[in-house]
């Protein structure tokens, strides 16, 4: 696995080996990829060419991403490999890497609460569970940016988090009819703001709606237009009870590990790795732990280990400029 990690915000798409030295964008749900929707490969330009390119070839293929140098990374499976280091893609600094980066996750469980909903947030392994419930209380402005950017904040500390995903459960039983004005904003925040964390950590759905008064039948309806306008890259379902949106979303989280896998080294680091594990400690050393400095015994690039050092202190989020803030609802549109 590749990990091609955002220079501003630190979200993270995956990259898994294919055949023919192609690396194929891995972190999106089955029912996502299915549709043919975001198919993003590593590719090398023309056979036999050092230099790599990131296509989309969801549709007519075009190229929008390029490391900054030529040449390959380490071999895998006696192919060559992407070029580690610095890309630009959709017009912004991303680093490809072999290692997977790490992100702490923020506190939880959580609820944050406005006046007509509430939200409650919590891990379990590697699922994240985010469980939202509309009250029947007019909507404000304010409110809703509030809870919009609450949401946001907990997409894109997902998205940093490579071994994440997430299932949401939303109780809209009591929901009042929201108005077009605050129905756009929704719209927008997800084409905008958050499309790309939708696709890298959004698995399943589940809205509890029950269309049995005039009111729940407008809701229903408005929710299947915004579902039609905006899809979603993950399976949905709109269910009478909280027993079928449970029992929906626990049907999804069966295909996601309770841990971790293994990673997958490149030929050139197993080798490393096997002489370092083969060489015998001294009797006069056994049982002692000695801190190396750098550069004894592996190479260590002095740029890269100044761009770890200065990736891992940034800590506060940015928001994507240009294409990088909605790249998923453009893809989706293509046929």
């Amino acid at each position: 696995v590749l990990y091609l990690t955002c220079d501003l915000d630190g979200v993270v798409f995956t990259f898994t080996a294919l055949e023919n030295s192609t690396w194929q964008f891995s972190r999106l749900s089955k029912f996502h990829r299915d549709n043919g929707k975001d198919c993003f490969v590593l590719r090398q330009e023309n056979e036999g060419s050092t230099r790599w390119v990131l296509e989309n070839q969801s549709g007519q293929p075009s190229v929008f991403g390029t490391p900054k140098y030529s040449g390959h990374g380490p071999p895998f499976r006696g192919s060559p490999s992407p070029p580690r280091g610095m890309w630009t893609v959709w017009g912004c600094p991303f680093i490809l890497s072999d290692t997977m980066p790490q992100r702490d996750a923020i506190p939880s469980p959580f609820t944050f609460e406005v006046p007509f909903a509430k939200m409650h947030f919590h891990e379990e392994g590697h699922l994240g569970y985010l469980d939202i419930e509309v009250f029947n209380v007019g909507i404000e402005d304010e409110h809703l940016d509030e809870i919009l950017l609450s949401l946001r904040k907990v997409l894109v500390n997902l998205a940093q988090r490579p071994e994440m995903v997430l299932l949401l459960r939303t109780d809209a039983r009591a929901a009042p009819m929201p108005s077009m004005r605050h129905v756009r904003k929704f719209l927008a925040f997800i084409q905008k703001e958050v499309g790309t964390e939708c696709v890298l950590v959004g698995r399943g759905s589940a809205i509890v709606l029950v269309p049995s008064t005039f009111l729940g039948t407008a809701v229903l309806r408005l929710v299947q237009l915004v579902q039609r306008m905006l899809p979603a890259p993950y399976p949905q379902a709109i269910v009478g009870s909280m027993e079928e949106a449970d029992a929906f979303l626990a049907n999804i989280a069966k295909e996601y590990p309770a841990t971790a896998q293994p990673e997958e080294y490149p030929e050139s680091l197993v080798d490393l790795r096997n002489e370092v594990e083969r060489q015998e400690v001294p009797d006069n050393q056994a049982g002692k732990a000695e801190e190396l400095p750098i550069g004894c015994g592996v190479p260590v690039c002095e740029d890269e280990a100044k761009r770890v050092e200065k990736v891992s202190k940034e800590e506060d989020l940015a928001a994507k400029p240009g294409t990088t803030s909605t790249p998923w609802f453009p893809f989706c549109a293509c046929g």
